[in-house]
């Protein structure tokens, strides 16, 4: 399974045909193309040659995907709308245009995203959803975050879940090992002193709040701070009850899909909300410009 976030050519054509035509954002988009060392009419121009290079492979490789370093360049430009609202409004916009466009060119509907279309922006951050587990999740980011340790185990929490059975009830274990990891990265991202699992959600959980809408935060902080996540997850690790939970309900909730789709999806967030901050800040500028001219010969028609 590709764990890496590459992506059809039909994806960034979209992208930047969608942002060049949100005028309101023209201004940020400009400062944030400036600061790479790209022109003004950039958008305009890798829109039109994603568009053609999807083109010319479309009818017999539909599914080629393009390196990570493109949703990278495209990940890097979309931090800079961070303070523009959250980010999934945006994304079921582009998720729209790509199943419209894809039925336009070839002529065949597709319902669920195939692997190589089935982009998603979490915290203006790009990504790609792996797996038959979900339809949203797991995802791999554009690029890993900095921490090594947060981004190896962020990385093999996703390789669990997409490898999960289609088949549920699962083995306990596989489910638990989604609530130990979850908390495991929670501690990581937000470290505090003394260590206190309940502390570190609940500084990832007010952080999230700008980056999410509103029924999107509450269903978190629900989950997360104001539910028995931090008793369940003792249970699971301690084998004892905590808190009012026992063993056996906790093994139960772990084994299904609903179960563990609220821990995936704080993770995630916590996660992408990491990358969001580091991608965006004013000390992160790659040299996009130089870099744009190595890439346009992956996606030139000669």
């Amino acid at each position: 399974m590709d764990l890496t976030c590459s992506l059809s050519p039909l994806v960034y054509a979209e992208l930047y045909s969608l942002l060049g035509a949100r005028t309101a954002w023209a201004d940020a988009l400009e400062e944030r193309l400036e600061e790479g060392g790209l022109e003004h009419e950039w958008l305009e121009e890798a829109a039109d040659l994603y568009r053609t290079y999807w083109l010319s492979v479309a009818e017999y490789e539909p599914m080629l995907v393009l390196d990570a370093e493109h949703a990278h360049l495209a990940s890097w430009l979309l931090a800079g709308l961070l303070r523009k609202g959250e980010s999934s409004e945006f994304s079921a916009d582009l998720q729209r245009r790509i199943r419209n466009r894809y039925h336009e060119d070839l002529g065949s509907e597709i319902g669920i995203l195939p692997d190589a279309l089935a982009v998603t922006i979490v915290s203006w951050t790009l990504g790609k959803v792996i797996g038959e587990y979900d339809i949203e999740y797991p995802v791999v980011p554009a690029v890993l975050p900095a921490d090594d340790d947060v981004a190896m185990a962020y990385h093999g929490l996703v390789e669990h879940v997409a490898a999960l059975p289609k088949q549920a009830p699962w083995p306990e274990m596989l489910g638990s090992a989604t609530h130990w990891r979850g908390a495991g990265l929670a501690e990581s991202l937000q470290p505090v002193d003394p260590p206190n699992l309940s502390t570190s959600i609940g500084h990832l959980v007010r952080l999230a709040r700008p980056h999410m809408a509103e029924h999107r935060h509450a269903k978190l902080e629900q989950h997360w701070n104001r539910s028995d996540f931090v008793a369940r997850r003792n249970v699971l690790t301690h084998v004892r009850s905590d808190g009012g939970v026992a063993f056996a309900a906790a093994s139960k909730l772990a084994s299904d899909h609903q179960g563990i789709q609220p821990t995936l999806a704080g993770v995630t967030q916590f996660v992408f909300q990491r990358i969001c901050e580091e991608l965006g800040d004013p000390g992160n500028r790659p040299p996009w410009g130089a870099k744009w001219e190595v890439l346009q010969h992956d996606i030139t028609v000669w």
